[in-house]
Parts: structure tokens; C-alpha cells; sequence
């Protein structure tokens, strides 16, 4: 017991004075790694401003500048490591990078998958800042792409993480590249009622509406079925997602707002469902 107590004090005491050796290269190595890790965010931050003005592109400038930040961030771990004492393992590591591929550099295959679906993204990509997309069954605007996923914002504030792989592999709906996105609406009038007039009445209404599309797409309304109790009127618009002036929205209860009153001040019927019932007179 007294050998055993004996080789830990001994044990404890070479590794205290191997610790206080180290400790100036320690401290040393860290407040270099803490000044290099300050820079790259600043170099970051610089580079996405200068990027953003020359590319005139937030989403590549974003992305390139997360890239340098990452490149330098590596060379300051790799300096620290050299600083502590680790040089052969920061040899070996260079070593390995060189012989290996750009994915086993990052060890996992999903993440070197996604780091270079990033890439792609970023240089020849389907989408902005700001557009409209849905994959997956999820839908929402593009806020960012990092070197792994893409930041979407849906419509009920919800923040989604989509691996860039994701976009490379699987289908994907842009609703505003083009600055267009198309809205229906439907309302019923009685079969009684001047259909023609109604439709005329709905098509007006559109038009005047403030935020819909009138030069390059134009709104269109059309019969579209005979249902049990009323005739079908399906309305489309196109507006510009991309407005910021503009709530879909509130354009959608305005133009409702105004066919009902409209369709009413003209004595066109917006009727209920309506049920029919035939009944016999039993046999005497």
C-alpha cells in the first residue's frame, strides 16, 4: 500500500513538473490562437462587406467569407499545436491531409457531402437571398448558406436547417426566381344569379387592387365547375414576393372583403350549401 501511494506521489509529481514546462507554451499558444480567432472574424466580416459591394451577391459573398474565416481558423489550431510542443502531430495531420481527399479531410462522409453540395450551391445555385423555396415538404425564404446547410425562415416564423446535400439530390420549387407568384381565389354565385356580371365584377376588382401584377402577368377569372348548390368563380393574380411593400395576406382579405360587398350591392347571391329533399306520400 505504502509502494502503491509511493508511485502516485511520484507518478503526480513528473507530471506537475511536465505540466509547469508546458504551462508558458500553454498560455503563449492560446493567447496567439485567441488573436488569430479574433482576426479571422474580423477578416470575415470584412471580406463579406467588400464581397457583398463587388459581387453584388449576399448569398457567395456570405459563403466565401465564411470559407476564409474557417481556412485561418485552421492555420491558427495548427500554429497553436506547434506552439505547445505538438509539432510531429501537426506534421502528421499535413501528412494525412495530403494523401487524403477533400471529404475524408473532414472524417465524415455526410458532412464532406454537404460542404461540397455547399460549394456548388454557392457558385451555381437555384436560388437568392430572400426567395421563396420549398424541398422536402418544407417551405420558406432563403436566409444563408454555411459550408453545411441553408438557413430557411418558413411562414410561421419557424428557422429550418436544410443540409446543402438535400438540394443537390432532391427536387426542389423556387416560387419567385422570376419575381412572379401566382394566387387563387374562389368564391360561388347562386345559379339564379348573372354569372357574366359576377365574373366581371371579381375581374375589376382585382385589377384595382393595389400590388397586383397588371403589366407582365395578367389576373384572369374563370367558371371552373357547377357545384351542388352554387357556380364555381376561380380568380388568378400574380404578385411580386419579393415587394416588401406588399402582404399577400392582406391583399387576399381586401379582395374578398371587396367581392362580398360588391356581389351583395349588386343583389348577386353568394348562396349556402343547399340540400334538396323529396319526399314521397306513402301509399294508402
Amino acid at each position: 500500500m505504502q509502494q502503491l501511494i509511493k508511485d502516485v506521489g511520484e507518478n503526480f509529481e513528473l507530471y506537475y513538473h511536465k505540466f509547469v514546462d508546458v504551462l508558458p507554451k500553454l498560455m503563449v499558444g492560446l493567447i496567439v490562437l485567441t488573436v488569430i480567432w479574433l482576426v479571422a472574424n474580423s477578416i470575415k466580416r470584412g471580406f463579406r462587406k467588400r464581397l457583398a459591394h463587388r459581387l453584388e451577391d449576399p448569398l457567395l459573398a456570405g459563403f466565401l467569407a465564411r470559407a476564409i474565416g474557417i481556412v485561418i481558423k485552421i492555420i491558427g489550431i495548427l500554429i497553436f499545436m506547434k506552439i505547445i510542443g505538438l509539432g510531429t502531430s501537426v506534421a502528421a495531420f499535413l501528412g494525412a491531409a495530403s494523401v487524403g481527399t477533400f471529404v475524408i479531410g473532414f472524417a465524415l462522409k455526410d458532412i464532406g457531402e454537404h460542404f461540397l453540395a455547399g460549394i456548388m450551391l454557392a457558385f451555381n445555385r437555384p436560388f437568392r437571398v430572400g426567395d421563396v423555396v420549398a424541398i422536402n415538404g418544407i417551405t420558406g425564404k432563403i436566409l444563408e448558406v454555411s459550408l453545411r446547410n441553408t438557413h430557411l425562415k418558413t411562414f410561421d416564423g419557424k428557422d429550418v436547417y436544410v443540409p446543402n446535400g438535400n438540394f443537390i439530390k432532391n427536387p426542389l420549387f423556387n416560387f419567385t426566381i422570376d419575381g412572379h407568384l401566382r394566387y387563387n381565389l374562389e368564391v360561388g354565385v347562386a345559379y339564379n344569379a348573372n354569372a357574366e356580371k359576377a365574373m366581371n365584377i371579381i375581374e375589376d376588382i382585382i385589377r384595382t387592387e393595389p400590388g397586383v401584377i397588371l403589366d407582365s402577368r395578367e389576373p384572369t377569372v374563370f367558371i371552373t365547375r357547377l357545384d351542388n348548390s352554387d357556380v364555381k368563380i376561380n380568380m388568378y393574380y400574380w404578385l411580386n414576393p419579393l415587394d416588401k411593400s406588399i402582404s399577400s395576406l392582406n391583399i387576399q382579405s381586401n379582395i374578398l372583403r371587396r367581392i362580398k360587398g360588391a356581389l351583395q350591392a349588386a343583389n348577386i347571391e353568394i348562396p349556402y350549401n343547399i340540400l334538396h329533399v323529396i319526399q314521397e306520400e306513402a301509399q294508402q
